[in-house]
C-alpha cells in the first residue's frame, strides 16, 4: 500500500493516497495481482487511476526462494479501462529476473504492452536492495518507459525499507527524480507492506 505519494511535475503537484497492490497466492508458483491508485491533481477531484489485474507466474526458483542462481518470473494481464470515453482495455507483460550477489538483491524487469489508448509501450527497470541491518535495507531503482509517439520517461529512485524484528509489516520511504522532460520532476512516496 502506498500510503501517500506526492508527484511534482511542471510546478503542479498530484497526490496519490492510497496506491494499492494486492497479491494473492493461488499456488506455490502462481499469484493473482490487483492494483489501482486513488489520485487527485490540484484542480481536480479524487479519481481512480491505473487499475490492473495480472497473473504472476514463477518460472524458475532461485535466490528469492532460498536457492542458488537466478529467479525468473512472468507477470501478465489487463490494464483495465477508466471512466474516460477514450479508454479501453489494454494489456501488459513483464519478465522479472532476480539474483543475490554478495548480499545485494538485484531485480531486472523488461516488458511492454498496449496501453488504454491503444498505443504500444516498452518498460524496463533495475532494482538493487542492500541490507544495512536485520531491520533496515537501502533500495535504489533506475527505470524507464517509452510509448509510441511519446517522449521517453526515465527516473531514478533512492529509498529505505524498515522491517521491525519479528514483524510481517514493512515500512518504506523513497524519493524518485525524473531524468527526462516527460518524467515527473520529483516523487516522494511512503508505503506499507503486510504479509498474512
Amino acid at each position: 500500500m502506498g500510503l501517500l505519494t506526492v508527484e511534482r511535475m511542471s510546478h503542479e503537484s498530484t497526490y496519490i493516497a492510497p496506491s494499492i497492490v494486492l497479491n494473492y497466492g493461488l499456488s506455490d508458483r502462481l499469484e493473482l495481482v490487483g492494483e489501482f491508485d486513488l489520485e487527485k491533481s490540484a484542480d481536480e477531484s479524487w479519481e481512480i487511476a491505473e487499475p490492473g489485474l495480472f497473473l504472476k507466474w514463477l518460472l524458475a526458483e532461485g535466490a528469492l526462494q532460498g536457492r542458488t542462481g537466478v529467479s525468473f518470473a512472468l507477470e501478465a494481464g489487463a490494464l483495465l479501462p477508466l471512466n474516460s470515453a477514450d479508454d479501453r482495455l489494454g494489456g501488459e507483460a513483464l519478465f522479472i529476473a532476480s539474483v543475490n550477489l554478495e548480499g545485494i538483491a538485484i531485480h531486472a524487469n523488461l516488458g511492454g504492452g498496449v496501453d488504454r489508448a491503444g498505443d504500444r509501450f516498452w518498460t524496463w527497470g533495475v532494482i538493487g536492495e542492500l541490507p544495512m541491518s536485520s531491520a533496515l535495507t537501502l533500495a535504489t531503482e533506475i527505470a524507464g518507459e517509452h510509448a509510441d509517439g511519446a517522449s521517453p520517461e526515465r527516473s531514478v529512485l533512492m529509498g529505505v525499507i524498515y522491517q521491525p524484528e519479528g514483524s510481517s509489516i514493512l515500512l518504506d520511504v523513497a524519493a524518485r527524480h525524473g531524468l527526462t522532460s516527460a518524467s515527473a520532476d520529483w516523487e516522494i512516496t511512503l508505503g506499507l507492506t503486510a504479509n498474512f
